[in-house]
């Protein structure tokens, strides 16, 4: 397993429980699903290319998880 994807897992777990604590839950279906996609497509690269684009996957990661984490808070 590469870097990215083993590092995306445990931000997506971690980040599934937050999100189930959280009371809004049609955000909640919206975020998850934009949030399995996003990871699906950046932490599937065969590993060649993951070694390559592992730091701008992890950016992407890192920064739709607070966005999405943001837009709970918020609403």
């Amino acid at each position: 397993m590469s870097i990215c994807n083993g590092l995306c897992s445990h931000i997506h777990f971690n980040n599934t429980i937050f999100l189930e604590r959280q009371s809004n839950k049609k955000i909640y279906v919206i975020c998850n699903i934009l949030r399995e996609s996003l990871i699906n497509m950046l932490c599937s690269y065969s590993l060649f290319l993951s070694i390559i684009f592992s730091y701008y996957t992890l950016l992407f990661c890192f920064v739709f998880i607070f966005l999405c984490s943001f837009l709970m808070w918020l609403f």
